[in-house]
């Protein structure tokens, strides 16, 4: 089973409602005691189950445990998900799909780049 943290810049582990306020704030969106912090209304996924699945499962596409790995991650399981589509013969890979992508993860980016801002780093735990 795979797990995560993320640390601070002293190399401790950063409470999971702390980083959940973080992005609430960051989203203007209402701490929640029964729900992690969502961009938005609608039909998006929440950070960890965003984020912090692909710090637990990340590949190395660059170098583990940093945010640009998380972020490719991040970006490649928007455009995996496409690539699926094309079974049913509905995938379109063009311009206006590159931008849906751009748009859909840049809530968790901006979050991303917050926590690295503060000194932040992910660390993929394999049990």
């Amino acid at each position: 089973m795979n797990a995560f943290k993320v640390l601070n810049s002293n190399n401790e582990a950063i409470p999971i409602n702390k980083l959940d306020g973080e992005a609430c704030t960051l989203w203007n969106r209402e701490v929640s005691n029964r729900e992690y912090a969502c961009p938005s209304n609608e039909s998006m996924l929440n950070w960890f189950d965003m984020i912090g699945y692909r710090i637990a499962y990340q590949s190395n596409y660059y170098t583990l445990n940093t945010w640009l790995n998380v972020k490719h991650a991040l970006f490649m399981s928007v455009l995996e998900g496409r690539i699926l589509d094309r079974a049913t013969g509905n995938f379109k890979l063009n311009q206006e799909y590159l931008e849906f992508i751009e748009q859909y993860t840049k809530p968790y980016i901006d979050l991303i780049n917050h926590w690295e801002s503060l000194g932040y780093t992910p660390l993929q735990i394999i049990q």
